[in-house]
C-alpha cells in the first residue's frame, strides 16, 4: 500500500518575485534569439521588438508558465531543504488546482501560497528533529502558546492543516535564505520552465514567414 501523501503549504516570496523570473526568462530568449538571427542575410533578420510580439504569441497562457515555474520552485526547494536538514523529503507537485495559488492584480501576478505532498513518514521525521530542541522553533513559527502547541502535537501529522505542517519545516530552516538560494539556482536553470510555455514551432513557423516578408519587401524596393 503506498504511503499516504500530506498537503505542506511552503514558504511563499515576494509578491513580484514570480512575474521578474518570467519576464527575465523572457529577456533571456529574446537576447538569444536575436544572437541567432545574426547568422542570417541582414534583409531577413528579425530585431528585438519583432522577436518578442512572435515570442508573446507564441506562448502559452501566462499561467502555463506560472504553473512550470513551481514546479520547479518545488523540485529545487526540495533537493535544496533535503541536503540542508539531511531528510530526503520527496516534495512533489499537487496533482490539481491547488497546487499553486496565486492572482493577476493587473500588473503582475501576486503568490501568496504554495503547495506540495510530503511523504507522512517525512513530516514525522521533521516532528522527530523539531523535538530537539523541544518544538521551540516550531511554536515560535506558529505564534502559538504552549497550550496551543501541545494540542497540535498530541494530532497525528495527518490531521495537521497544510499551514502547520509548512510551519513545522520552516522552523528548522532560515526560510529568507533558503528562498533567496532557491531563486538563485532557478536563475541559472536555463528557464526551461518558461520555455516549456512556448509553442516553439508555432514561433518558427511566424519567424519564418516573417523573415520571407521582409525579404520580398527588400527585394520589391531594390527593384
Amino acid at each position: 500500500m503506498a504511503e499516504k501523501r500530506l498537503r505542506i503549504q511552503l514558504p511563499f516570496f515576494s509578491d513580484s518575485d514570480l512575474t521578474y523570473q518570467v519576464e527575465s526568462c523572457r529577456g533571456i530568449d529574446i537576447e538569444r534569439l536575436a544572437s541567432e538571427e545574426e547568422d542570417l542575410l541582414p534583409q531577413e533578420r528579425l530585431d528585438e521588438d519583432e522577436i518578442a510580439v512572435l515570442l508573446a504569441d507564441a506562448t502559452g497562457d501566462d499561467d502555463e508558465a506560472y504553473q512550470y515555474m513551481v514546479g520547479e520552485y518545488i523540485s529545487t526547494f526540495d533537493e535544496m531543504v533535503s541536503s540542508m536538514l539531511k531528510v530526503s523529503l520527496e516534495l512533489t507537485p499537487v496533482d490539481d488546482e491547488q497546487t499553486r495559488d496565486y492572482v493577476y492584480t493587473g500588473d503582475y501576478f501576486s503568490v501568496r501560497r504554495i503547495f506540495a505532498l510530503i511523504p507522512q513518514g517525512k513530516a514525522k521525521q521533521l516532528l522527530k528533529r523539531s523535538s530537539r530542541d523541544g518544538h521551540r522553533c516550531f511554536q515560535e513559527e506558529l505564534a502559538a502558546s504552549k497550550a496551543e502547541l501541545r494540542e497540535l502535537l498530541e494530532k497525528p501529522p495527518e490531521d495537521w492543516s497544510p499551514y502547520e505542517l509548512g510551519a513545522l519545516l520552516e522552523s528548522l530552516i532560515d526560510v529568507d535564505d533558503v528562498a533567496s538560494d532557491v531563486f538563485r539556482s532557478m536563475a541559472g536553470s536555463d528557464c526551461f520552465f518558461f520555455d516549456s510555455a512556448i509553442n516553439w514551432k508555432a514561433y518558427e513557423a511566424a519567424a519564418e514567414e516573417l523573415r520571407q516578408a521582409k525579404d520580398t519587401r527588400q527585394f520589391n524596393r531594390s527593384d
